[in-house]
């Protein structure tokens, strides 16, 4: 649909004066029936409507999409020695702080201590270098946790 919309806005250049309106599913029934109709068969419906089948779509301009390639890190040279793939899922360190924060103190957190987030991160699946010292660093500065931590004497 997409591109359907870019063909409409180029077309309507030409014109002096256009207008594009969305209308919702709900309120507009004749195009919905139209579109229900394709599904089924259209013998017997020869007499009562016109329905033309095209053949092809009527925007022949392909879409390209960019793909990202992913700069080398700590985690290149296991990807290319393995067959299948690590066991645990390589972290990259940009997303570490976000899956700490989430074990700790997201929506199942518990504010656990950085042993237990870096034991759930690996039960989790995921894998980084230095797992538990990036998470000592995180909680660091969690302040209910500071608030709430046991005080070892």
């Amino acid at each position: 649909m997409t591109e359907y919309l870019k063909k409409v806005k180029e077309l309507m250049q030409s014109f002096k004066e256009a207008e594009v309106l969305h209308i919702s599913r709900g309120l507009n029934n004749k195009a919905d029936s139209l579109s229900k109709l394709a599904s089924v068969a259209f013998d017997h419906l020869a007499k009562d409507v016109k329905v033309e089948t095209l053949g092809q779509p009527s925007i022949t301009e392909v879409a390209i999409t960019n793909i990202e390639v992913p700069e080398e890190n700590w985690m290149t040279p296991i990807l290319l020695r393995s067959y299948l793939g690590p066991s645990l899922k390589c972290v990259d360190l940009t997303k570490v702080e976000y899956i700490i924060r989430e074990i700790h103190e997201g929506i199942c957190g518990m504010h656990m201590g950085e042993k237990m987030v870096a034991a759930r991160a690996m039960r989790d699946g995921y894998y980084w270098p230095a797992m538990f010292l990036s998470a000592l660093k995180e909680i660091q500065s969690c302040d209910s946790f500071q608030i709430y931590a046991p005080i070892t004497r």
